[in-house]
């Protein structure tokens, strides 16, 4: 079972995507950014199981490639993509925080927007 609550790891997308949207660095830092805060966590940590794969996806896909020198494998791996690869990770971080969202709507018995 997961240490982290759902509570806490709603608050940390929601924090990964106000840096994504409030920053004022390139959009590849801000993805860097974002992720350094999402890092922490794992798959498992995810409250279910469209969560846990999207966030799969993006953890893989953020760190896939091999450090150099100082650098991690996280800054190694954006700083080599395109444009378009960014995008797709800052919008899934997007995806991954609004479904969270959604889920606290509707454990609240609010109908979600």
């Amino acid at each position: 079972m997961s240490r982290m609550t759902e509570p806490y790891v709603r608050e940390k997308f929601g924090a990964a995507v106000y840096g994504l949207a409030m920053g004022t660095a390139s959009l590849s830092e801000r993805v860097i950014d974002a992720m350094v805060i999402l890092i922490m966590f794992s798959p498992d940590d995810m409250p279910d199981a469209w969560t846990q794969d999207r966030f799969r996806e993006l953890y893989e896909r953020s760190t896939s490639q091999e450090p150099l020198a100082d650098e991690g494998s996280l800054t190694v791996t954006i700083n080599g993509m395109s444009v378009d690869d960014v995008q797709e990770l800052a919008r899934s971080i997007v995806d991954i925080e609004s479904h969270l969202l959604r889920r606290l709507g509707k454990a609240d018995g609010q109908n979600p927007v």
